[in-house]
């Protein structure tokens, strides 16, 4: 990951960097002072705190995102090191848009129509990727809907039941094919299924790292963090990354491919997931680094 960011963390002046890619952190509330200077993303069309919905959304005052658990536009948290909080640790990066929105109490338990609701907000409002750290029995073919019909690539979570995804026994939206998801997986330091995380080869497309994680935010604290919705958000990471880097006319199934054609191949995790690898942000940005010179 470090000898990939040091790729990726260009000149200003690299025209072949877009830096425009807006993430949408769909989770509980959040820190926002974990978001880097810059990197949060504006409705441009809402004129902050006048109680007016100025771009007539149905949402008034929605300046950085909205809560669809409390119907407001409150999406900060004070509370210590919260579930979306430690994504937006994992995600932000020099360059991306970051757009948070809450769906979820702070415990983490949410309703698919709270999802659905703000899966449709980051689609209008122009989210590229969107990660999802949430797992639910539920199979709302609503949710699978707005899914298939987004143009958004959804990062999605495996899940921390321990279990093996088959058909009899299914998480979603994990368990959603489509051609704008992908599924992990979390690993440890030796590549092996941490033992929290769901894991499958019909279902979870690659595993990244979640395991015993060491965060220092931004208030000073350190925490750390495992399992699959860490693991989720630094795929997430990879891929708003790569979608900054791309030259050519794509969407998001390219980028989809690129991050699973170039895993580092694992014996241990081969049976468990689809690729039979791990991330390699690394890989990632070499394969394209070569496209982009062939165009050139």
């Amino acid at each position: 990951m470090e000898q990939a960011l040091d790729m990726v963390h260009y000149c200003k002046n690299d025209k072949s960097v877009k830096n425009n890619a807006v993430v949408a952190i769909i989770d509980t509330k959040f820190d926002l002072s974990e978001i880097k200077d810059g990197d949060l993303w504006v409705n441009t069309k809402e004129i902050p705190n006048n109680g007016i919905d100025d771009d007539k959304n149905g949402y008034v005052d929605d300046v950085n995102g909205w809560n669809f658990v409390e119907k407001s536009n409150n999406i900060q948290t004070d509370q210590l090191c919260s579930h979306g909080t430690i994504m937006l640790n994992a995600i932000d990066d020099d360059g991306l848009e970051i757009m948070p929105i809450t769906a979820l109490e702070d415990d983490g338990e949410g309703t698919t129509s709270s999802i659905i609701k703000a899966i449709k907000y980051a689609e209008k409002n122009g989210a590229d990727i969107c990660n999802l750290s949430i797992a639910t029995y539920e199979d709302n073919k609503e949710l699978q809907k707005v899914i298939h019909q987004s143009n958004m690539l959804f990062i999605v979570a495996a899940g921390n039941m321990g279990e093996e995804l088959i058909p009899e026994n299914k998480c979603y939206p994990a368990c959603y094919k489509e051609d704008n998801l992908i599924t992990v997986a979390a690993c440890d330091v030796d590549y092996n299924i941490i033992e929290e995380s769901n894991y499958g080869k019909d279902y979870v497309d690659l595993a990244a790292p979640g395991d015993g994680i060491s965060i220092n935010l931004a208030n000073g604290e350190e925490t750390i963090a495992e399992g699959t919705s860490y693991a989720t958000a630094l795929v997430t990471r990879v891929a708003a990354l790569l979608h900054n880097r791309i030259l050519f006319e794509h969407d998001v199934k390219d980028i989809k491919q690129l991050i699973l054609n170039t895993v580092s191949k694992k014996e241990n995790v081969s049976g468990k997931v689809n690729s039979s690898g791990i991330l390699n942000m690394n890989h990632a940005i070499e394969e394209l680094e070569i496209v982009k010179n062939k165009l050139r």
